[in-house]
């Protein structure tokens, strides 16, 4: 499958999530909350022999509010849950390989928790989560 195949099963899922969007694409502006999506990395052959299985390291960026209110924390850490309706782990890893999308999701963790200024000087409330997918 294509990465951009894959981008848009994990969109799919993302969209599971209570009260988040998504989108599969870095959006021109940002309404919180929601979940961007993008690639960051493509690990290449990574089964013996070189039969072809590719590791794509994708960065779901979490944007909930302006870092003061206690409601943004709040809700960044319902979707930091490890299960729930709110857990973005569990959404992702809920469909085996995104229905068709890859051989297998996994969400490996949540790193750079917290405050991102963007370009128009707006500053968000934000989590990267590190997902794993397997084609």
């Amino acid at each position: 499958m294509s990465i951009q195949t894959i981008r848009d099963g994990l969109k799919t899922r993302l969209q599971t999530v209570t009260g988040l969007r998504a989108s599969d694409t870095i959006p021109e502006q940002i309404t919180p909350p929601i979940a961007v999506v993008s690639i960051g990395t493509v690990d290449y052959s990574q089964s013996f022999g070189g039969s072809g299985l590719t590791a794509f390291n994708f960065v779901v960026t979490v944007f909930v509010s302006r870092p003061s209110t206690r409601t943004g924390q709040n809700l960044l850490d319902d979707y930091m849950e490890p299960s729930g309706s709110t857990s973005i782990r569990a959404a992702l890893e809920a469909v085996p390989g995104l229905s068709g999308a890859s051989q297998d999701v996994y969400v490996s963790g949540v790193n750079n928790v917290g405050n991102v200024t963007l370009e128009d000087g707006i500053t968000y409330l934000t989590a990267d989560f590190a997902v794993l997918v397997y084609n």
